[in-house]
């Protein structure tokens, strides 16, 4: 009996040893969350911000500015400078105030998302026809063309993106009336499922498919390029020889 009491003892004592160990990890890992919060994401939204400003002011204060490829380089500066922003308020708990500005602030997140990949899709695009059509330049390479091509490419992530109003609803889970909880959640359901595999294949898939397989393509005509210029180099120094030789 005295055996089998000690073993129980043992075993309680080893069970609440766990319990303290695992309790210690669980709250370093919360504070080590709570450091990445306060110091590490603040300090990437102000080097991004501040990364964007001067990109933008290399932009408008160069010849840089006649570019028509820069064009798309300063939507993509604005619209990260505004996911940036609008994260900057997620870290200021102002989606913790009231369920609309929750909603204001999940639109804002991802109009911007979509806006950067489709901008940088609209411009590997470019880059591949430069590159693959470079005689046909002057025709897909225009000024006005690439702004009429921006202006007709920016309302539409601001118009489809107008489904997150009906795609979130109010918070119901709020203890006391307290503002410790998001005032705002995706609704459940087949709604939830089909919003969100809409979004990963329109603001990810597809942007990503297209950008890898037109920079493979890229990256093979380059290597095709640069193995001919290599080869005609190479031809004329023989033929250089041949008539030295003579």
């Amino acid at each position: 009996m005295e055996m089998m009491k000690s073993t129980c003892n043992n075993s309680i004592v080893s069970v609440n040893a766990l319990n303290n160990c695992s309790s210690d990890i669980m709250g370093e890992s919360w504070e080590l969350s709570d450091s990445i919060y306060i110091f590490v994401l603040p300090a990437i939204v102000l080097f991004g911000l501040i990364g964007n400003t001067v990109a933008l002011m290399i932009i408008y204060t160069t010849k840089l500015l006649t570019i028509p490829a820069n064009q798309y380089l300063i939507v993509l500066t604005v619209s990260n400078s505004v996911f940036l922003l609008t994260l900057l308020c997620t870290l200021l708990k102002l989606d913790f105030v009231h369920v609309h500005i929750c909603m204001i602030i999940e639109y804002l997140l991802a109009t911007a998302s979509y806006t950067s990949s489709w901008t940088i899709t609209a411009l590997t695009i470019e880059r591949f026809l430069a590159i693959f059509y470079p005689l046909s330049r002057q025709n897909y390479g225009d000024m006005d063309r690439t702004r009429r091509m921006i202006c007709s490419m920016l309302p539409l992530p601001w118009l489809f993106n107008l489904i997150m109003f009906g795609y979130l609803t109010e918070q119901q889970e709020n203890p006391s009336g307290s503002r410790d909880v998001r005032q705002c959640v995706p609704r459940s359901g087949a709604w939830q499922v089909a919003i969100e595999v809409a979004d990963l294949v329109l603001c990810y898939i597809i942007p990503c498919c297209i950008v890898v397989a037109l920079n493979i393509l890229i990256a093979k005509r380059l290597k095709t390029a640069a193995l001919e210029q290599a080869s005609f180099r190479e031809g004329q120094r023989h033929s250089q020889q041949v008539i030295y030789f003579k």
